[in-house]
């Protein structure tokens, strides 16, 4: 049970840090636009997983909640570092911005209330969707996600 409710939480904060991307504000507009594609995707991909590696299940889902959220803040402030490949199309860019922009405004209450995040994520505009997309697909595209755990694949944006 406690694994089913880690991974719940987990499931919660890797869609919020996908499809959430409009709620946030400043932070990730000055990251670099000349990042490496592969230094680029290296922190992409195993940062983001990373942020789940070491989530303790025996944990109360607020405790997980937490844990999830500074790893995914560290993350996120790392790839505001690292920055974007200089052949990042501006709406990916776009998308990326906000999706760091809003794992730096989320608090661990976001992450274990489903309805909120609905609501969240009804509110994006279509452009914020759109970035969001063009984000996923850059990365989709781009980054290798062959050696993932458990054959996971790349996070993917909800159906609309």
């Amino acid at each position: 049970m406690t694994s089913t409710r880690t991974m719940k939480t987990a499931g919660a904060a890797s869609v919020l840090a996908l499809v959430l991307a409009g709620c946030g504000g400043g932070g990730a507009s000055g990251a670099p636009t000349d990042a490496s594609q592969d230094e680029f995707c290296e922190k992409y991909t195993t940062g983001f997983l990373n942020a789940f590696e070491e989530i303790d299940p025996e944990a109360s889902e607020q405790e997980q909640a937490e844990a999830i959220l500074e790893s995914l803040k560290t993350w996120a402030d790392d790839m505001s570092e690292v920055g974007t490949p200089d052949d990042m199309s501006d709406e990916a860019r776009d998308g990326f911005e906000l999706t760091i922009e809003s794992i730096q405004d989320l608090n661990a209450d976001d992450l274990q209330d489903e309805e909120a995040m609905a609501e969240l994520e009804d509110e994006l505009s279509g452009d914020d969707k759109e970035a969001a997309a063009a984000l996923q697909t850059y990365v989709t595209d781009n980054c290798d996600f062959g050696g993932l755990p458990g054959g996971l694949e790349a996070p993917s944006l909800p159906a609309e």
